[in-house]
């Protein structure tokens, strides 16, 4: 067992502790292939359903170049990369390649970057990226210009 953050659309992101097996996994996330994605620092994957876009899940997260930043609004300054459909998990990646727990301070730091939902809507001019708090939101907009498959 090893201890991730999970993130589910429209809610707060919790810390679970679940098995590696890829059944398992593949059962959390509700799909039938994973897909995985790097995170810049500290060997930090995340583990998504590999089809959530095509089968059209509800977007979760936005991920930018610096998601080594704990303020959001600082995200403003850094590249989009990309969006997760569906649920999600982020956890550590050893030398191996095996799936590990984070370390306290990683787990710590991705969970306030991950901890409220997100809202990201498609318009005319790009995606609009609403990040729902307890009693206010952040709003980012992205240029279709700058999202990598667009631009």
């Amino acid at each position: 067992m090893i201890k991730v953050i999970y993130c589910k659309p429209n809610e707060k992101a919790e810390i679970i502790e679940t098995s590696t097996d890829y059944g398992c996994l593949c059962n959390l996330l509700g799909c039938e292939e994973l897909e995985t994605m790097e995170l810049l620092i500290g060997r930090v994957i995340i583990l998504c359903n590999g089809e959530g876009k095509l089968c059209r899940a509800t977007p979760s997260r936005a991920i930018f170049q610096e998601d080594k930043l704990t303020d959001f609004k600082t995200k403003r300054n850094h590249q989009f990369i990309d969006f997760i459909a569906g649920s999600f998990i982020i956890c550590g990646l050893n030398e191996d390649g095996e799936l590990v727990s984070l370390p306290e301070e990683q787990l710590s730091q991705y969970f306030k970057l991950y901890l409220y939902p997100e809202k990201i809507s498609a318009l005319d001019t790009g995606l609009l990226i609403f990040r729902l708090k307890e009693d206010t939101f952040d709003l980012i907009t992205v240029p279709w210009a700058d999202i990598p498959l667009y631009g």
